[in-house]
């Protein structure tokens, strides 16, 4: 049973009779205690009948936090029960009120009568001023014992029992009956609260809670209401696309929660901007990581109030990665801008705009370019399907048709159906008008300058079909191939104009990294980089400042992952060497460093990486 309808239960029980007893709910704080009343209970109550006739219930909240006076106490109750009389200003005139009231002075009944459809619900019972509690709740018990009546409080009994001893419990008997303990009960919040959340994203929130172990359902709140506003500010003006919808919204659910949690614990902002999330979606690279330069070689004095402080740092950290992050296989993507938001309450639209974009474009990267995707759906056998082949052949030979393709593309593709034919598959015959439609689409993309020339066309593509292979499919390829070749050839006449002047051209307009990277990342195979190519492209880049030759490094080192079992680092080695060996005579006749000769050092480094983890130098020999 639900939270809400158990104490609704509990509640309506106690309103169906007449009664000289108050009930508590009790919790720790920021349990949810006021939420549900406000939100769950008084609404149900208003709804009931007294004791089933025609006038409803009439409940009124109060909070006794920080009170420890029986006057104000006296003008929360009174000033609520009838807020259309209009209530005198002075104490003269409101202790004259009282003895209006009063039906004999030798009375024991207290002063003002109370409606009998009232209902008293007093919340933070704990946080009254203890040396106020008994005569408080002395005063309020003339109401329940001599008009019956009903008062509900709440409070945390643990706290009650833990400030007052065992006069709590004399308390607790004299004027409470019953107590309702209230155990956090996040996933029914979360039902009232996140409509718009699919079911393992709520799943997800649940879960990051249970590891912070966090019942606080301020915070929980808290979390939720910075999540909507978030997601709400990403759907306008720069809507995230369908297909990432998904990945960013748990990306942002994770980053809240645990973010929220912690430093609502009291954990220093400066410290969770250190959490070191595991599985990072964005690669050492993308981050911008450099070499450290610094000297971490000297003795650190131990005892210090800096290394103590380091050590407490630490532990922090250790406790909030073991919480969240052992056993999992999420990935994790920390914002600075929601940090910042959780913070100070101010979200900065357009740096979390550029954090989202910065994982997009990373999985776009990752997923590679429409040609590799292209690619990716007929590399291996298993991709077709039984009941479908045929059909799914004739899409790769559509896409062929419109020739837009690299020669390194139709020949693999080219490669995969005669792969197919050979398996003598029903149906599947690699005939001559196949051939033809490959070779309408080759001198499509060259006709359309979508053809650079391949110096190592040959070293690649020529022994995709070996001699051993089977005689008839390998025959095929050859002829093809042997086309490509020609087309290849010919290509070579346009390449200056079709590869390192617009390169060159780009990196004297200012070296724009996005157009520098659709360039030498995205269309990597468009364009190969030659040895004689190094000397114009150093001489380029001597020209530039730090950062910018920095940006022409990083985009190299993507220039060269090595993706689908390919890398253009295998064919480049010459222009890779000479880049090299320009760099070696330039620091020799550079007698003063500087901040830009720093980056070239940098990126003769990260070539000379490449030769040894490619092993180029043995494929050269």
């Amino acid at each position: 049973m639900r939270k809400e309808d158990l104490l609704g239960k509990i509640t309506g029980s106690y309103l169906s009779k007449e009664t000289d007893y108050a009930i508590l709910i009790s919790g720790e704080w920021g349990i949810g205690k006021t939420y549900l009343l406000k939100e769950k209970i008084i609404p149900r109550l208003k709804e009931i009948k007294v004791f089933d006739k025609g006038e409803k219930w009439r409940p009124i909240y109060i909070s006794l936090s920080g009170l420890k006076s029986l006057d104000i106490l006296k003008e929360l109750m009174f000033s609520r029960i009838n807020v259309s009389v209009e209530y005198p200003k002075t104490r003269m005139d409101r202790e004259l009120e009282v003895l209006k009231n009063t039906a004999d002075k030798n009375s024991l009944l207290p002063l003002i009568s109370i409606p009998r459809n009232v209902i008293f619900c007093f919340d933070d019972l704990e946080r009254i001023n203890p040396l106020f509690l008994e005569e408080a709740l002395g005063f309020i018990n003339q109401y329940i014992e001599h008009y019956k009546c009903k008062v509900i409080f709440l409070g945390d009994e643990n706290r009650l029992k833990q400030d007052m001893g065992k006069r709590y419990s004399i308390i607790n008997e004299k004027y409470i009956r019953y107590t309702f303990a209230l155990d956090p009960c996040l996933t029914e919040i979360l039902e009232d609260k996140s409509t718009g959340f699919a079911q393992d994203e709520k799943d997800l929130l649940i879960r990051r809670f249970e590891q912070g172990e966090c019942g606080n359902i301020r915070t929980f709140l808290y979390a939720i209401e910075s999540i909507n506003s978030i997601l709400e500010e990403l759907s306008t003006p720069y809507p995230v696309s369908l297909e990432y919808q998904e990945l960013i919204k748990k990306q942002i659910i994770n980053y809240v929660a645990i973010f929220s949690i912690e430093y609502k614990k009291g954990i220093p902002f400066e410290i969770l901007l250190d959490i070191n999330f595991p599985q990072r979606i964005l690669s050492f690279q993308e981050l911008g990581f450099e070499v450290d330069f610094s000297d971490d070689s000297s003795e650190v004095l131990k005892g210090t109030k800096q290394d103590e402080e380091k050590e407490k740092k630490s532990s922090f950290l250790q406790k909030i990665q073991s919480r969240y992050f052992d056993n999992e296989s999420d990935s994790f993507e920390p914002f600075f801008s929601i940090a910042e938001y959780i913070r100070y309450g101010n979200l900065r639209k357009d740096e979390l705009l550029e954090e989202v974009g910065n994982i997009i474009r990373s999985l776009e990267k990752r997923k590679g370019t429409l040609e590799e995707q292209f690619l990716e759906k007929i590399k291996n056998i298993f991709n077709f399907t039984d009941t479908g082949y045929l059909k799914e052949i004739e899409d790769v030979l559509a896409e062929i048709d419109k020739g837009e393709f690299s020669l390194e593309t139709y020949l693999q593709s080219y490669s995969q159906l005669l792969v197919l034919e050979s398996y003598n598959i029903e149906g599947v015959d690699i005939n001559d008008e196949i051939y033809v439609r490959f070779v309408k689409a080759i001198e499509k993309s060259f006709t359309d300058g979508k053809l650079l020339f391949d110096s190592n066309l040959d070293f690649k593509y020529g022994n995709l079909w070996s001699s051993d292979a089977e005689g008839i499919q390998r025959d095929k390829y050859r002829k093809l191939f042997d086309f490509a070749q020609m087309i290849n050839y010919k290509a070579n006449s346009k390449k200056e104009n079709l590869s390192i002047v617009p390169l060159l051209q780009l990196m004297n307009d200012g070296m724009n990294y996005k157009q520098l990277s659709v360039m030498l990342v995205d269309k990597r195979w468009e364009l190969t980089l030659m040895e004689e190519d190094a000397q114009a492209i150093f001489d380029t880049l001597l020209k530039q400042n730090a950062k910018e030759i920095n940006s022409f490094r990083i985009i190299l080192g993507d220039r060269y992952v090595l993706r689908e079992m390919q890398t253009p680092a295998s064919y480049e080695y010459p222009f890779i060497r000479k880049m090299i060996q320009l760099i070696d005579e330039f620091e020799k006749d550079t007698p003063k460093r500087t901040i830009s000769f720093i980056s070239i050092l940098l990126l003769r480094n990260s070539l000379k990486e490449l030769v040894r983890f490619y092993s180029l130098y043995k494929k050269e020999s």
